[in-house]
């Protein structure tokens, strides 16, 4: 059984009298212009179809997506907040880690450093003066700052105290001084960069001092 349309030629050949045309019992034959409008109206209509399945599929899958990386950065949020409570100590833990400020190691505008040990690993803690303005100021930059940066030649912040007037940095301890010491003699440092070292230095601190580094 023959399917599809008659060529033109064919039709406009019986139409002038030079072909006899007779499609019989095959129903599936096209001989007249209907048909063909039939089939051109359904071609671009499948054709549409088609492309409005695809554009729905690509939707869903950007909606996937994108409810996935919303889910990964929620769930990274709530990570950090973790950490940082982690790094949260008590006043009273203060008092334990210093041995109640037994040894000081240095003071400045933000206040007194004390020698202290969080499970046998020396750190260095640096209470804030109730009476600085400027080391309160200091003391929420340097937070907030060290609780993002992380970098080989930062000192790391180990954790912080908050607890009303009570406010402490924990670092870790440089037992061979830091960047300000060897910048300077004053506190008898051997070891100061000349002015010919320290032109091969390129450091940007903005909030962080050099006794950071």
């Amino acid at each position: 059984m023959l399917r599809g349309s008659v060529p033109d030629e064919l039709i406009q050949k019986s139409h002038n009298g030079f072909l006899s045309l007779r499609v019989g019992e095959n129903k599936h034959l096209c001989a007249s212009n209907p048909c063909k409008k039939k089939n051109n109206i359904l071609i671009p209509l499948v054709s549409s179809i088609g492309a409005l399945v695809v554009l729905l599929n690509a939707a869903a899958i950007f909606v996937f997506l994108k409810r996935k990386k919303q889910e990964g950065a929620r769930s990274t949020f709530e990570n950090n907040s973790l950490e940082h409570k982690k790094r949260q100590f008590t006043y009273s833990e203060i008092l334990d880690i210093t041995n109640n400020f037994e040894r000081t190691l240095g003071k400045g505008g933000f206040g007194t450093v004390y020698h202290g040990l969080i499970e046998g690993t020396e750190v260095a803690v640096k209470m804030l003066s109730s009476s600085s303005v400027q080391g309160y100021q200091q003391f929420q930059a340097e937070v907030k700052l060290l609780m993002r940066v992380y970098h080989g030649n930062l000192t790391s912040l180990v954790g912080y105290c908050k607890e009303g007037t009570n406010m402490a940095l924990i670092y870790e301890y440089m037992a061979n001084g830091n960047l300000e010491s060897y910048l300077s003699a004053g506190d008898g440092t051997e070891n100061v960069i000349s002015w010919h070292g320290r032109l091969q230095i390129a450091f940007l601190c903005r909030v962080l001092p050099a006794s950071r580094v």
